[in-house]
């Protein structure tokens, strides 16, 4: 089937000139970019075991098998038709008796492994020996496949002698199949394998150039032809709309979120496959197309999950690696799924976020996942007298000027030479700019100057038209030098060089005009050789770097050390407000979320007993996510989070310890200008006529009130604005949001009241703005009233006290006789015939609902009710003493019962409701329970299952049931004892009676009497 003949006009046909009578073809056939592709291949859908639990509907149905419109060089399996009851010609390849090319192989997992004995080379010469004879050398994927090999070199040598092997997957030996986990760049971490019958579990090699016998290996392919050997196509460059790099073509997709297998296959249907990157010129070539492309891009990198082996799509050696250098040393979890090999495999995707400095670096995810499809690669095709261009060159990327100079030259010369063509030696200050520049090194195979250069011999770099040195990539096998003056070496590298040499060619560029006013409000940050980037940020300069050997535990003093290692002015980050936190969030996030936070440089100081940063300033700034830390010693460590947040962890926990390290970066920074730290609140703060204190633990309202009180103070009141701007203060200084003395109790929405019993005269516009219904007020670190809840728990309150705050106690009164005394500090007040509990302390200072109330006055006295008032002159005493007694709120429950009958109003005491003293707006409310406002002595009507207000309980005169019982309880053990006493000297007198009878009857005479009472004596 194809539409490559000119007289079809476009149109399929059968290459044996049959009509096509019918042709099945996918939905996404009708678009334009399918008309390049002018041959068709089968399509069948590959249905795993899962789907025998899948549902079709209608036309949502998977096609069985559908033609597929294909590029005519991309290389498929095929069929031939044979015309029936004709005989078709044995190939002469076709030798399926005979054995294998080299001798008898060993046939194991569908491979030919043959051995070579004879033959001692190192391991790099054993793998050129293999690939000479169109093999490779062996791998061991499966534990059949090793028990096989031993079995064999057990014939063919002692047990002893090693054998050289490519790669050993250790897990087959000693996991199960099911393994879950997976350390993917094992395989990287060693240079050369090898194995023998005595020790073949984990024996190290002492170097890769001792000479051994090897096991060769080659798929087992007599059975089947790879490919027609008569056919060759077109050959000669890249087809049309692909880009040619070096010996591969590069095509730049339109974006498709597609899994892993769909991607390649689209890739497939245009003749290549995703990229395979074997050096670091192919990444840096495939890094300069992902300007504008979607953030995670799939290649063609695969983690056979049932062999362990990593390979390319394209079945290339895998020769180079970048994957991102926080996934180094990690273990990396694999879902397991028995019914779709698919989602067990894991496949290579490029991280493509401009804000990263590590753009085109690799991740694994799921095979089964969706990415983009970005960028396809096929071979290119050998043209004859190809030639390399070695002009000088004038280029264009992402909208800026190159000038390529290629002839011998120094730095001065190649400055001048590009000020001649009105340019200047180029900057590079991102990665994308970075990766086209080394395209061009590496294809002209010349280092190239830059216009990075040292003022100061060696010791600090900057750029020559005075751009910040936002990026580097520094290489790792430069030594050290004192030269000042830099190349982009053909490795894509940055090397220093004497600024008198000469090299081959420079690189010159049209730079912005609007650099040099940028540049002068910001501030210079220094950058030494081999060092990350320094990134300024208002006054300060900040770098961000991925220590080495991460998984192994490392304190804050070690981070403290790298970061003055780095410049003698800079200390593990400290974070001073909301701005900067949220700048060092947005720096953690280019990470491409692998990294989870970053290092805070938080101590404890034993002598202060705070936690203070390593400059020896105070936190003025916090932003911790579970609150004021509980912290006693210097043995935690603590980091921003990905959310913002900061989490903070002890050493003694190990877990935590290590995910912290593996998935931390360290952040330092140099603080420029002045600063002012203030130091940490003292214990009292005066403020106009008030002095206040900050409690300082975690708390809910209630007990932020119960504390104040207790210690003669009240929760703050605000009335004005400075009291509110000065709190502010103090709230920042702290770090945390403190408690406010304003709630709701009555059951209303903005019925505000403040526990002091102040007049609520200042209304902030958020709490006017509140969408919230909660019944207490925080005040925040950026000064705003929050409403919440009074039983949340927060991190501190605010108490104050007047200068002429009055004590606690009530003032000394002498003790009624009749009234109940529970202590010597909590006295009951008379009032005529009734005694009353006006003292908070009697309720632990709380509010209660109606019913709790009852409960509360049940215990002080069984005697003791709610309050109930019998005439004017009783409202006016326990008003006045209830406003002296002020909390949380004005109102204070009455003792009334409404009957379900008729309606009518009872004290609880029983007694008659012969005085009443209601509001005017009351008489409209439809409510069964009763207080009485403290302010104006005025009784008012709410919804019992709301509200909450205070209590005073009321006691008849001379009702000390206490004593009561006692004095009861001492008369009944009274006529008891008596009673007992009685009882048994009537007892006794009786036994005595007739002791004395028995002795006269048997006693006669004087001389019985004395016998009977010397045997009778007890």
């Amino acid at each position: 089937m194809n539409k490559r003949s000119p007289d079809s006009l476009g149109t399929w046909q059968w290459s044996d000139d049959k009509p096509v009578t019918s042709v099945v073809m996918p939905l996404d056939y009708l678009e334009d970019e399918y008309d390049t592709r002018d041959c068709a291949a089968l399509k069948t859908s590959q249905f795993s075991r899962r789907s025998f639990w899948r549902f079709y509907f209608h036309e949502g149905r998977d096609l069985e098998f559908y033609f597929k419109p294909f590029d005519c060089e991309a290389k498929l399996e095929w069929v031939c038709q044979i015309t029936k009851g004709s005989t078709p010609t044995t190939p002469e390849w076709y030798i399926p008796d005979e054995i294998g090319i080299h001798g008898a192989p060993l046939v194991v997992d569908g491979a030919e492994l043959w051995f070579v004995p004879d033959k001692n080379l190192s391991f790099q010469e054993a793998i050129f020996y293999c690939q000479k004879n169109d093999s490779d050398l062996a791998s061991v994927e499966s534990y059949p496949k090793l028990r096989a090999i031993l079995s064999q070199i057990e014939k063919l040598s002692n047990s002893e002698q090693k054998w050289w092997l490519k790669f050993i997957d250790y897990g087959y030996s000693y996991h199960s199949p099911l393994q879950l986990f997976s350390r993917f760049h094992d395989r990287f971490l060693r240079d050369c394998w090898y194995v023998s019958r005595k020790n073949w579990y984990r024996d190290y090699p002492v170097n890769c150039n001792v000479k051994l016998p090897f096991i060769c290996e080659k798929n087992n392919a007599s059975l089947l032809e790879k490919h027609d050997p008569s056919y060759r196509p077109v050959r000669g460059g890249c087809p049309k709309g692909w880009h040619q790099f070096r010996n591969k073509c590069f095509l730049k997709m339109k974006p498709e979120y597609l899994t892993f297998n769909a991607a390649n296959e689209k890739c497939v249907t245009f003749g290549g496959s995703l990229p395979s990157i074997s050096n670091q010129a192919e990444q840096d070539y495939i890094t300069s197309l992902l300007p504008g492309m979607p953030k995670d891009i799939w290649i063609g990198l695969q983690f056979l999950f049932s062999t362990r082996e990593n390979k390319w799509i394209d079945e290339s050696r895998l020769l180079y690696s970048n994957f991102h250098p926080l996934l180094t040393g990690r273990l990396r979890k694999i879902p397991l799924d028995l019914f779709d090999e698919e989602f067990n495999n894991q496949c290579g995707v490029i991280l493509n976020d401009p804000k990263s400095q590590y753009v085109g670096t690799w991740n694994f995810t799921a095979c089964a996942d969706r990415h983009f499809l970005g960028i396809c690669q096929r071979p290119i095709g050998a043209a004859d007298n190809q030639t390399e261009q070695v002009l000088n060159e004038t280029l264009s990327y992402q909208n800026v000027q190159y000038f390529i100079i290629l002839k011998n030259l120094s730095w001065s010369d190649a400055m001048t030479a590009c000020v001649n063509n009105q340019m200047q030696l180029v900057s590079i200050t991102d990665q994308f700019q970075q990766a086209f520049l080394a395209v061009q090194a590496a294809l002209r195979n010349y280092p190239l100057w830059i216009g990075l250069f040292s003022r100061d011999g060696g010791r600090h770099y900057g750029w020559l038209d005075g751009k910040q040195v936002s990026f580097s990539r520094w290489s790792e096998d430069d030594e050290e030098t004192s030269e000042e003056c830099v190349v982009l070496d053909t490795d894509g590298f940055w090397k220093t060089s004497d600024c008198s040499s000469e090299n081959r060619g420079a690189i010159c560029y049209a730079s912005e005009k609007k650099i040099e006013k940028e540049q002068a409000t910001q501030v210079k940050c220094p950058h030494k050789i081999k060092n990350t980037p320094w990134i300024s940020f208002r006054n300060n300069c900040y770098t961000f770097m991925i220590t080495k050997n991460r998984w192994r535990e490392m304190k804050s003093q070690e981070a403290h050390h790298l970061c003055k290692k780095m410049n003698s002015e800079a200390f593990v980050l400290s974070v001073r407000d909301e701005e900067e936190n949220n700048f060092v969030t947005e720096q953690l996030h280019s990470f491409s979320g692998l990294a989870t936070w970053v290092w805070l440089g938080v101590i404890y100081d034993d002598s202060d007993k705070v936690l203070k940063w390593y400059d020896e300033t105070y936190l003025t700034y916090n932003n911790w996510r579970l609150g004021r830390p509980n912290i006693k010693k210097n043995s935690f460590f603590a980091g921003v989070n990905l959310d913002g947040f900061w989490d903070i962890y002890n050493y003694s926990q190990s877990w935590h310890a290590h995910h912290y390290n593996v998935y931390s970066i360290l952040a330092c920074k140099i603080e420029s200008g002045p600063q002012q730290h203030k130091p940490p609140l003292p214990e009292s703060v005066p403020h106009g006529n008030r002095t206040y204190r900050i409690l300082q633990k975690k708390l809910t309202w209630y007990e932020a009130l119960r504390e104040c009180k207790q210690n003669g103070s009240d929760l703050v009141s605000v009335h004005s604005e400075s009291q509110q701007l000065f709190l502010e203060d103090i709230v920042k200084q702290d770090g945390y949001p403190l408690w406010l003395g304003l709630s709701i109790h009555d059951g209303s929405k903005a019925n505000f009241e403040w526990s002091d019993g102040s007049d609520f005269d200042y209304y902030p516009w958020e709490l006017e703005n509140s969408n919230t219904t909660e019944n207490c007020v925080l005040l925040d670190t950026r000064g705003f009233w929050n409403r919440t809840k009074c039983t949340n728990v927060a991190e501190g309150a605010i108490c104050y006290s007047p200068p002429n705050k009055r004590q606690l106690q009530p003032k000394p009164v002498s003790k009624a006789p009749g009234c109940p005394q529970l202590s010597s500090t909590l006295q009951w007040m008379q009032h005529k015939y009734h005694c009353y509990a006006f003292d908070m302390a009697f309720y632990n200072f709380s509010v209660y609902n109606v019913e709790d109330a009852k409960k509360v006055c049940q215990k002080l006295n069984p005697s003791a009710t709610l309050l109930t008032i019998v005439d004017a002159e009783e409202n006016a005493f326990v008003s006045a003493h209830i406003k002296e007694n002020d909390l949380i709120t004005k109102n204070v429950w009455l003792g009334l019962a409404q009957s379900s009958k008729d309606q009518s109003l009872n004290w609880v005491d029983g007694s008659s409701v012969n005085y009443v003293n209601w509001e005017n707006k009351t008489a409209a409310v439809n409510e069964n329970c009763s207080v009485i406002l403290s302010t104006t002595g005025t009784w008012s009507k709410v919804d019992c299952s709301r509200s909450q207000s205070r209590v005073v309980c009321k006691a008849p005169l001379g009702s000390n049931h206490t004593g009561v019982a006692v004095a009861f309880a001492l008369l009944i053990i009274l006529v008891f004892m008596v009673g007992l006493i009685w009882y048994l000297y009537r007892k006794k007198r009786f036994h005595w009676s007739a002791f004395s009878s028995v002795r006269y009857q048997r006693g006669v005479n004087d001389d019985e009497t004395e016998d009977v009472f010397t045997k009778d004596s007890y």
